[in-house]
């Protein structure tokens, strides 16, 4: 049914120490839609995502290619394209 996964939730005990705890896996992981997302990402700009901290990453230094590739891959519907992203 899936492993878990370390960086999801971290855990207190008693406000002094913090674990990280795996919640859930994908069992086939390149099947996901974030997985489809990095591969086009990565085609379009010659990038070498590799995993969620590596998309992560991209998506705070280069916000708007990245909320302009959401905007494109999930087919967002509104009434006129963006003009461009707002950061």
């Amino acid at each position: 049914m899936g492993e878990l996964i370390p960086q999801v939730l971290n855990c207190t005990t008693n406000g002094l120490h913090k674990a990280k705890r795996k919640l859930w896996t994908d069992p086939d992981p390149e099947s996901t839609r974030m997985a489809e997302f990095k591969r086009v990402v990565n085609q379009k700009y010659g990038l070498k995502l590799k995993n969620y901290d590596d998309l992560y990453k991209w998506s705070i230094d280069d916000i708007g290619s990245f909320w302009g590739e959401v905007w494109d891959f999930t087919g967002i519907t509104a009434s006129k394209h963006y003009d461009e992203v707002c950061q």
